[in-house]
């Protein structure tokens, strides 16, 4: 019995350690046992839709190969025949990948589990992708197969239009239209179908629908024209009258556009009518067509053609924007000019007044002194532009003015950030010179304390063995500590222009000298308010030395406490 209680408690603990390290094991490895099962999962769904669609594919390839051209088949087949191998390759993977993942036991390394997961993932991406690419082939096999099996009804819905639009011809020249514009397919429709069936019977299916189904489209608005003949001529009449009076009005157009520019090449500048007898010789021209559309539509009314006439109609129109366009060109310019001419002289006033009161304001406050020049300089531009001038260039004034206001904005914007970055440079300025009066009140007050203690201050450490001496060795090396950093600190605060560096430079000196003084808890206060304050603006460098200072107040601190 003794000896089987020894043999347990040594196979016990054994047992324990096998026990822990097969469950550490199976730990490690079940994320990744878990992740290989979601992927295969899901991978068993793309592969089964991937083995339908290929073979789907497959037999759509075949007979849009028996039934097409090589031309066609090829365009139809585009891409199908890399997409039906590169799916063999996946479902083969597929089958290798579970093969392996059926052989992984408890014992499987974690990294091989990390490696199956991760290519069932690879699989997973692949799949999905091959599948949109099968979809869009079996896509392009189905519209070549509908074709072929729809050209038939096709074919006969063109017959049963060419039957329809005959009919509805026959009954518009019987009520006295002149139709051949509106019937003209019927000319052609019977040759245009004998090439849909050619297309068909060479094996060019997609070729023969898409004939078929633009002779379709003609022969239905030919339809629809003939039936609605007698409205069209209605509104066409309509639409003419509306025009009757376009000659007039064009008149009217050309005499205002003559007197504005007359008046634009006498009070103004020459560049302000650049152009404009351009644009006056086009709208003599589209005036001259309109007319000779009118008549063209007058003439087509007259003879009962009304596609003829709705044809001149259209152009009459478009003629008749185009005279209003070219007349209305020095109709408008003059009008802006004459606002300008108005608003102008105010706005530069305007200016004048603002730029010189910024000029003066930055020369006057701390910071924004180098824009006074840069002001000055813009006021002087606008003061030269002249607004009284004999023949003034009002759009070349505007443009100017609006450059000018832009970057007065734009200065006066820069005017008040720079005096905002001053005064908060001046306060912290204020506030250092306060900490530096502060350190030199404490080296006098440290001076006083060696000279008390010694009559006067050595100029090399005394070195001693009473607690005295090591408390002024430590004192005398305080305090030319603090005399160093008392100096460099006064140099960076009277500096004239502030910068976060030069501010956290300042204050690893002043810590250092309350460090010196003997005040551990103020030093420590004030090197760590520093450097979170300047660790962002001035960067990590700046800060390191006051880093460098907290560790000496801790070496200190913890000196004392030993």
């Amino acid at each position: 019995m003794g000896e089987f209680i020894a043999i347990l408690a040594l196979v016990l603990p054994v047992l324990a350690i096998v026990g822990g390290l097969i469950a550490e094991h199976r730990l490690r490895g079940r994320p990744h046992r878990n992740a290989l099962a979601r992927s295969a999962v899901r991978v068993d769904e793309s592969s089964t839709q991937i083995h339908t669609l290929a073979e789907s594919l497959r037999r759509s390839a075949e007979l849009v190969r028996a039934g097409s051209v090589e031309e066609e088949a090829r365009a139809a087949l585009a891409d199908a025949e890399e997409g039906l191998r590169r799916a063999d390759e996946l479902l083969r993977e597929r089958d290798r990948l579970a093969d392996a993942r059926a052989r992984t036991t408890w014992r499987s390394r974690p990294e091989d589990l990390k490696r199956a997961a991760r290519r069932w993932e690879e699989l997973e991406h692949d799949a999905a992708g091959l599948l949109g690419r099968l979809r869009e082939a079996e896509e392009r096999c189905s519209r070549v197969l509908t074709a072929s099996t729809s050209l038939g009804d096709g074919e006969r819905e063109a017959e049963r239009l060419v039957a329809q639009a005959r009919s509805a011809a026959e009954e518009a020249r019987a009520r006295g239209y002149s139709v051949d514009g509106e019937a003209s397919v019927l000319a052609t429709a019977h040759r245009r179908l004998e090439d849909v069936r050619g297309l068909a019977a060479e094996g060019r299916p997609m070729a023969a629908r898409e004939a078929l189904t633009g002779l379709t489209s003609e022969l239905a608005d030919s339809l629809s024209a003939l039936r609605a003949v007698a409205d069209r001529e209605s509104h066409a009449r309509r639409r003419l009258d509306a025009l009757a009076g376009a000659g007039q009005e064009n008149g009217d157009r050309r005499t205002a556009a003559v007197a504005a520019l007359e008046e634009l090449t006498a009070g103004y500048a020459a560049a302000l009518s650049e152009g404009l007898r351009a644009r006056l010789e086009e709208g003599d021209r589209a005036a001259t067509d309109v007319a000779e559309h009118l008549r063209a539509a007058h003439g087509g009314l007259e003879e009962r053609d009304v596609q003829r006439a709705e044809t001149a109609l259209d152009a009459a129109e478009e003629a008749h924007r185009r005279a209003g366009e070219g007349f209305g060109a020095a109709v408008a310019r003059l009008e802006r000019v004459h606002e300008l001419s108005a608003s102008v002289p105010g706005r530069r006033s305007q200016t004048l007044i603002l730029l010189t009161e910024l000029a003066e304001r930055a020369a006057s406050e701390e910071g924004s002194g180098h824009l006074s020049p840069v002001l000055q300089t813009l006021r002087a531009h606008v003061e030269a532009m002249d607004v009284e001038a004999e023949r003034p260039d009002w759009l070349r004034l505007q443009d100017g003015l609006d450059e000018a206001e832009e970057l007065t904005a734009s200065l006066s914007e820069a005017a008040e950030a720079a005096v905002g970055a001053a005064r908060k440079a001046r306060a912290e300025v204020d506030r250092l010179e306060s900490a530096l009066r502060w350190s030199e009140q404490e080296r006098t007050s440290a001076q006083d304390y060696v000279r008390k203690e010694l009559g006067r201050v050595p100029p090399t450490g005394h070195s001693g063995v009473t607690p005295t001496d090591d408390v002024l060795v430590r004192a005398l090396g305080r305090l030319r500590y603090l005399e160093a950093a008392a100096e460099r600190h006064s140099r960076k605060v009277n500096a004239s222009i502030f910068n976060p560096r030069a501010a956290a430079s300042a204050a690893r000196d002043y810590a250092a000298a309350m460090w010196a003084a003997g005040r551990l808890d103020e030093a420590a206060q004030i090197a760590e308010e520093a450097r979170n304050r300047y660790a962002s603006s001035a960067g990590q460098e700046a800060v390191a030395d006051l880093r460098v200072v907290l560790s000496l107040i801790d070496a200190e601190r913890a000196a004392v406490r030993d």
